[in-house]
């Protein structure tokens, strides 16, 4: 049985550089550092980076301390909308947080400019994970009943486990590229599930719970199970 880590926190790619026409701030401009955090939230994140400038006349970078930063929002990465300026600070920092009711992409601008970082997906839904698979008992003999354990847990105020909701069971032969589905299962009232199955041959196992409105998509790890 193998265990995988819980990560919700993750950091944007910076954008490239690009030039301003703009006298009121550096001819170029990039963002050194950006970062949205959680990705996943319930009521609100945070936005932190950083803003590097080069003037005409020197050779190296310094901070930008003369712009406005701008956090922007789009549901499709096309159409983007303004929703806060910040000023940065006099290392051309920026951090601040931001509520949001709506699944969608955000990124910042530099205003004046047309330098933004990539933008980030933050969603709305709840998270959930898998942390675990097992299957036992291993090694099998063909034709045996074995049990699969797993649960699905979810994020409100801290992870519990997530009660009454469907688990989808998918088993891939040893040497196979292919995933073919087995069954379905539905999480206790601690949010577990354990179900039997018969091995037939020897191969991996992995049980998915697909997510819905409200809760996002998860994923066990895996569990190869020898079957003689």
């Amino acid at each position: 049985m193998r265990r995988r880590p819980l990560a919700f926190v993750a950091a944007a790619a910076l954008a490239g550089t690009l030039v301003s026409a703009s006298p009121a701030v550096a001819e170029e401009v990039r963002f050194t550092a950006f970062t949205v955090s959680p990705q996943v939230t319930a009521s609100s994140f945070q936005v932190s980076g950083q803003v590097l400038g080069t003037r005409a006349a020197e050779s190296t970078n310094q901070s930008e301390t003369f712009v406005w930063v701008e956090l922007q929002f789009s549901t499709d990465k096309k159409t983007w909308t303004s929703q806060v300026e910040h000023w940065l600070d006099k290392q051309g920092r920026f951090a601040f947080g931001f509520s949001t009711s709506r699944d969608g992409y955000w990124r910042v601008l530099v205003k004046g400019t047309g330098v933004a970082t990539a933008p980030v997906r933050v969603d709305k839904r709840t998270g959930t994970d898998m942390t675990f698979l097992n299957v036992s008992p291993e090694p099998a003999r063909k034709g045996q009943r074995v049990y699969l354990y797993t649960g699905v847990i979810q994020l409100k105020s801290r992870w519990a486990g997530y009660a009454g909701q469907w688990v989808y069971i998918y088993f891939r032969p040893y040497g196979g590229k292919t995933w073919s589905y087995v069954t379905v299962a539905k999480t206790d009232s601690a949010g577990y599930v354990r179900k039997a199955i018969t091995a037939t041959r020897s191969g991996t196992w992995r049980a998915v719970y697909k997510g819905s409105a409200t809760h996002m998509r998860a994923e066990s790890p895996t569990d190869y199970v020898t079957v003689r």
